[in-house]
């Protein structure tokens, strides 16, 4: 999803028993924990080289977490897996192979979100007010989004180079599409109720199949100013160029995002932000799918997408 690609990443059910290795208390609040455990794990993906099939198999689970007053809890950790995977062979008969992708999910780390059911967090209850320090000036966060398109608008005028005709061309329509993008904040704390930050990253653009690095503006507005609020909602607006780093669109995108959500408050000095929204990429190709070598008069694409972002805020 990080290289723009749009292919449908299919779904896993996993299911594990760990044991906790360590579990310790923080000073600020809340807890963490090391674990370990057994699992299985069963699915319909798309495996390496387009393949697409039913996978079963089994997995060990291994990560560090944070478990916050209020039950939620933060974390990464790794989790080894074999799996076979049922799928159709070129022949187009029914084979049954290894499932290669199990060897970049044992590699790749998984950041986690959860809710401990049945207790209150980790020795506290959750009613009880989280002591904060004088609002920062400065603050940094790490956003992640999974950019799930909704529709799209693409306009080619161009002139072919084998018989020299003039093609225009518009579709629109509703495609499905996976994307994904990694964000750094850095926000300024005007007053209890705004904050304006500035944001750069890695992000695939799914239509094009393109790769970008944005640079973003953002705003955001705070519903109440109590900071000492455990759940905190907010609305925010972003918008700004991105620029491609390979030849599939032009040098510089422009790419806006408005979304709704609420921030977490984990420890004194960590909070959680879950958001969802709309987002719009608007750019101009460098070559039009189908046509080869084309010289290009006028072409550009509109995407829009549903975006849902996490984020961890220091």
């Amino acid at each position: 999803m990080m290289s723009g690609k749009d292919k449908y990443p299919g779904v896993m059910a996993e299911y594990s028993y760990c044991f906790r290795l360590i579990d310790k208390p923080v000073r600020a609040g809340g807890g963490w924990d090391m674990y370990l455990g057994p699992g299985v794990m069963a699915g319909y993906v798309n495996d390496i080289k387009h393949r697409k099939g039913a996978t079963v198999g089994l997995k060990l689970d291994w990560g560090v977490r944070y478990r916050s007053v209020n039950g939620v809890s933060v974390g990464v950790a790794l989790s080894p897996s074999y799996a076979m995977l049922l799928h159709r062979s070129d022949m187009e008969v029914l084979a049954l192979s290894t499932y290669n992708g199990t060897i970049l999910r044992s590699l790749t780390p998984r950041f986690t979100l959860g809710y401990e059911l049945g207790r209150n967090g980790y020795g506290e209850k959750a009613s009880d007010e989280v002591s904060l320090p004088k609002q920062s000036l400065i603050t940094a966060s790490i956003e992640y989004d999974y950019v799930c398109g909704a529709f799209y608008k693409e306009h080619y005028s161009y002139t072919t180079n084998e018989d020299g005709l003039r093609i225009d061309r518009q579709n629109i329509g509703f495609r499905y599409t996976s994307n994904a993008q990694l964000l750094a904040y850095l926000n300024f704390n005007i007053c209890k109720y705004f904050s304006l930050s500035v944001a750069s990253g890695y992000e695939g653009m799914a239509l094009s199949r393109s790769r970008a690095i944005p640079l973003l503006l953002k705003g955001t507005v705070y519903f109440s100013g109590d900071l000492s609020k455990q759940v905190l909602p907010f609305v925010f607006a972003e918008a700004g160029p991105a620029f491609c780093i390979d030849r599939k669109l032009s040098p510089v995108c422009v790419q806006s995002r408005v979304s709704s959500g609420a921030k977490i408050r984990m420890s004194r000095n960590l909070s959680l932000d879950l958001n969802a929204g709309i987002q719009v990429q608007y750019a101009h190709p460098l070559n039009v799918p189908g046509e080869s070598e084309v010289a290009i008069k006028r072409s550009n694409y509109l995407h829009g997408a549903m975006v849902f972002g996490l984020a961890i805020s220091l």
